[in-house]
C-alpha cells in the first residue's frame, strides 16, 4: 500500500514541484510504514526517473498513453485510478499547480 505521487516533467527535467511532492510523500510514507511510488507519463525520458528516486520514490510507474502527453485531466484521472488500484494505494499526493488542480477532483470522484 504505497503512497502514490503524480509527477510531471518538462523535456529536460522533472518539475521542481513534482520533486517536492515526492519528498513530501516520503515523509507521509515513513509515518505510515510504507514506500513512495511516483507516476509519470511514459513519454518522459527514462533517465529522469533517477531524480524521482533521489527525492524519495522507491518505484516509478510510467504510463504510456497519447492522451496523457497532452495533459488531458480525464485521461490522467483514469490512469491514476487504475494505478492506485493496481498498487493498492489509498493516499495520493499532488503538487499545487494547475494540472494537479484539474486532475485531483476528477480522481477523487472516481475513487469515491
Amino acid at each position: 500500500m504505497p503512497v502514490l505521487v503524480f509527477t510531471e516533467a518538462s523535456s529536460t527535467k522533472i518539475r521542481k514541484s513534482s520533486l517536492e511532492a515526492v519528498n513530501y510523500a516520503k515523509h507521509i510514507a515513513e509515518k505510515l510504514g510504507t514506500t513512495v511510488t511516483a507516476v509519470i507519463d511514459g513519454s518522459t525520458d527514462a533517465a529522469l526517473s533517477g531524480d524521482l528516486g533521489k527525492a524519495g520514490a522507491k518505484k516509478v510507474l510510467t504510463i504510456s498513453d497519447a492522451k496523457l502527453k497532452d495533459g488531458n485531466p480525464r485521461a490522467w484521472a483514469i490512469a491514476l485510478d487504475q494505478a492506485a488500484a493496481a498498487e493498492g494505494a489509498t493516499v495520493i499526493v499532488f503538487s499545487h499547480d494547475l494540472m494537479s488542480k484539474s486532475i485531483a477532483p476528477r480522481l477523487s470522484v472516481r475513487m469515491k
